[in-house]
């Protein structure tokens, strides 16, 4: 019996490993029946324990006993479930977790998605409004990495020959 690694096998296993993805698989794939924020908010008498996939930006932390509820300004998700940030807003929901959940790690503007299904409907203040969040339980949640914003670097083309150039709109960036 031959107990030398195969090479070819080693290879497999390494390309496997490289698929995995650190985001949940349910955060990463909708479902058929998940019901969008806006229907939810038009409908929340009757969209109780409808199963959901929703995400955005933190607002808030509210700690309860036995339980957190983040307050999260809901967002249109992309393909891979993280919410577009440049999108409108789609109105509030409420996501509730058990256990504790620290405000000091999860700021204001964080973006999370959480699957999970409706139980009901909080109304709380926004200013003098009072405004009727959508209450999911929360099955799986996902706090997504700060966004990396790419900076441009404008370099000055040494095979370039303009005699204008000097004089031309963008000479301030000719370096």
């Amino acid at each position: 019996m031959d107990l030398k690694p195969r090479p070819l096998l080693i290879f497999a296993a390494l390309i496997v490993s490289g698929c995995a993805s650190p985001i949940p698989q349910a955060i990463r794939q909708a479902e058929t029946g998940d019901l969008a924020l806006a229907e939810a908010r038009a409908a929340l008498h009757t969209a109780d324990h409808r199963p959901v996939r929703w995400g955005g930006e933190l607002i808030a932390v509210h700690n309860a006993g036995g339980h957190s509820d983040l307050e999260i300004l809901g967002r249109p998700l992309d393909d891979k479930g993280r919410p577009a940030s440049q999108s409108p807003s789609q109105g509030r929901f409420m996501a509730r977790i058990e256990g504790f959940v620290d405000p000091a790690d999860l700021t204001a503007g964080t973006e999370v998605t959480v699957r999970g299904h409706i139980i009901g409907q909080a109304e709380l203040s926004i200013g003098e409004y009072r405004y009727r969040y959508p209450v999911v339980a929360v099955a799986h949640w996902h706090r997504w990495a700060e966004r990396v914003q790419a900076v441009p670097i404008w370099r000055h083309d040494p095979w370039f020959y303009d005699p204008w150039y000097p004089f031309g709109p963008w000479y301030r960036y000719r370096y």
